[in-house]
């Protein structure tokens, strides 16, 4: 997860709108600790479904989930099924609209 947030931290629109959120620069330059606990829902795949189940429900209509583990398509997809509920909403299963 470390280098794929440093490799979006290397894109202005994607920094600007975490400025927008309140983040600042010396935030973004690092050490990226907090933020990267902030962006990243890692560990076992209960705590990422939990994360990502807190988001929807503070208000979030939609959340982006980049799978990182695994190098294979198998392996991204056996890593999917691992997250519990997190594919229920047809959105998310889909990637299109209702």
């Amino acid at each position: 997860g470390n280098a794929y947030c440093t490799k979006m931290l290397g894109f202005e629109n994607y920094r600007q709108s975490l400025m927008s959120l309140g983040w600042t620069e010396t935030d973004l330059a690092g050490p990226r600790d907090a933020l990267f606990d902030e962006l990243v829902a890692w560990g076992e795949p209960d705590a990422v479904a939990a994360r990502v189940g807190r988001q929807t429900k503070a208000g979030a209509d939609h959340v982006v989930v980049n799978l990182l583990q695994g190098t294979s398509p198998r392996q991204l997809i056996e890593t999917a099924t691992r997250l519990p509920g997190l594919f229920e909403n047809p959105v998310l299963a889909s990637g299109s609209p209702r």
